[in-house]
């Protein structure tokens, strides 16, 4: 039987013990966490627009909080001029990175671009493509939405709301900005096919967002029935919406809007926009790093799209 010194030496053993137990598991949990946080090792450039548009920066977003959540080294470059887009990503060949995260918006910049992107898989880079649909085949994955399916799904909803009589305006924007371009086609075919071609009328194309709308306004006080108006873009959207609003024309005209703002769907609440169309662009973002892990890390993807989704918002609700 222990005495009552043998006993508290034993209490003070077993608190050092306790203590010590108590530092082994604290420095495991921080060599844990350490380890988790920067597991990936994955080292990713993207080459991407600039956070003043709104687009880009939620996009942005999106990228550098997965980019933490899996541990992957980002490094983004922001070009001032979009024709700096070839130089930066041929000077991305030259460092050390597993990925490469791009947006090109022209033609003949893919073309440019084509030989170093190249290079770049030969020598085992992952070449990523955003939003806009890529021109060549020298690419990994694709992330973004399918355009002409968008236009499309905004053509179903003319359709199924038509009245008889109604014009459906639309201001061609033509191939110098590929996305646009590939919306307006999938609306305006699906249209055709849906026997409504006689109805769409096509306002001649300005190089001014504003001169465009200001075309439409007056072609649409021109008709004296009501009118269909699709508008691509976020601000395409949000222009017109303040247009008609200040015209009086609202109850004449019925908007389609598609975008990527929480601005832009709030004209929907105030009764200026009827549907409106908007991508999840922060998913954008996230599904570039997820991509870029599971193509470097093996799990290769055997599909080369990868799909945003898409919200259709009436106002009453909200849906994919």
């Amino acid at each position: 039987m222990m005495n009552t010194k043998e006993k508290r030496r034993f209490r003070g053993l077993g608190w050092l013990a306790a203590c010590c137990l108590v530092v082994v598991l604290a420095v495991g949990a921080m060599h844990f966490l350490r380890k988790t946080d920067y597991s990936s090792g994955l080292r990713v450039v993207a080459i991407f627009g600039s956070e003043d548009i709104s687009f880009w920066e939620e996009v942005r977003q999106g990228l550098r909080r997965q980019a933490e959540e899996q541990g992957v080294v980002l490094t983004e470059y922001t070009p001032e001029d979009e024709s700096l887009f070839p130089s930066l990503i041929e000077s991305t060949y030259y460092t050390d990175v597993d990925a490469v995260a791009i947006c090109i918006y022209e033609s003949d910049m893919w073309k440019e671009c084509q030989p170093i992107l190249k290079n770049m898989r030969e020598k085992g880079i992952k070449v990523i493509v955003a939003d806009t649909p890529p021109e060549i085949e020298d690419y990994d994955a694709y992330i973004g939405l399918d355009n002409y399916a968008i236009g499309q799904e905004m053509a179903e909803n003319v359709y199924q709301n038509y009245e008889e009589g109604q014009r459906i305006l639309v201001r061609y924007p033509g191939k110098e900005n590929l996305v646009l371009d590939r919306r307006n086609r999938g609306f305006c075919d699906r249209l055709t096919e849906l026997g409504l071609e006689d109805a769409i009328e096509y306002i001649s194309m300005s190089t001014s967002t504003i001169e465009g709308i200001t075309e439409l306004k007056e072609r649409m006080q021109q008709l004296d029935g009501s009118v269909v108006v699709a508008a691509f873009t976020t601000n395409a959207t949000i222009d017109m919406a303040e247009i008609l609003h200040s015209e009086g024309l609202d109850e004449k005209v019925r908007l389609i809007g598609f975008g990527e703002s929480d601005e832009a769907a709030s004209y929907v609440d105030k009764g200026m926009v009827d549907v409106f169309y908007v991508q999840d662009n922060q998913g954008i973002g996230s599904q570039v790093i997820q991509a870029a892990e599971d193509l470097c890390s093996g799990r290769v993807n055997e599909k080369k799209k990868w799909d945003v989704d898409v919200l259709v918002y009436s106002g009453d609700e909200e849906t994919k």
